[in-house]
């Protein structure tokens, strides 16, 4: 019993030691991964640095100047929408008063008895 509980416990450490290996393995080709993206990208690139912030810069002024159309748009949709639905609901509101005063007449004047 004892030797198979000591081949047990050997197993495991190799099991934890190649687990250990694997993700440093990982880890090493992420970065080395990363190191050449960069590379890559910083001497492949089309537009200095410069010039690529001002092209973002110009694209977000661009891209906010459209937002600001659509915002305007949608708010002036719903002034339109709260209108009509303020010209409706006073339509109802008249309404109601005028069945609510009909039937103040019809019923007469209401006593109040203690």
């Amino acid at each position: 019993m004892f030797f198979s509980e000591l081949r047990e416990y050997f197993q495991r450490q190799k099991k934890t030691e190649r687990r250990k290996e694997a993700c440093r393995n990982m880890a090493t080709g992420v970065a080395i991964g990363t190191i050449i993206g960069l590379t890559a990208g910083i001497l492949f690139a089309p537009k200095s640095g410069k010039e690529t912030r001002q092209a973002i810069a110009d694209k977000a002024v661009e891209k906010s100047g459209q937002v600001k159309q659509i915002v305007s748009k949608a708010v002036e949709e719903l002034k339109n929408k709260v209108g009509s639905i303020e010209l409706s609901t006073q339509g109802v509101t008249g309404r109601l008063q005028e069945a609510i005063q009909e039937k103040r007449q019809e019923e007469g004047p209401v006593e109040v008895t203690e």
